[in-house]
């Protein structure tokens, strides 16, 4: 098994036990975050990660959600970069 579909209340999960696109799980871990859900520490794939594993999986739902990543990914670029100083 390479992924698990479930149906929740909250809506659709896909848990993928070999993403395509990311590579191996140093590479994975490099860029993941570690978060803390309902206090247990949990690590998540980076927004970046998560674009390119969808880019390259190629599935219609995926391509669905592209576009609101992309823009995720730039507001979250944008927060990220420094002011300029004046």
């Amino acid at each position: 098994m390479t992924t698990l579909n479930l149906v929740t209340r909250f809506g659709d999960l896909d848990i993928a036990f070999d993403p395509a696109g990311i590579g191996d799980y140093s590479q994975w871990e490099a860029g993941a975050a570690l978060i803390t859900v309902l206090g247990v520490p949990v690590r998540v794939a980076s927004l970046d990660d998560i674009i390119r594993s969808k880019e390259a999986a190629g599935r219609d739902k995926d391509r669905l959600q592209l576009p609101m990543l992309r823009a995720l990914q730039q507001r979250q670029h944008r927060l990220e970069k420094p002011p300029d100083s004046a």
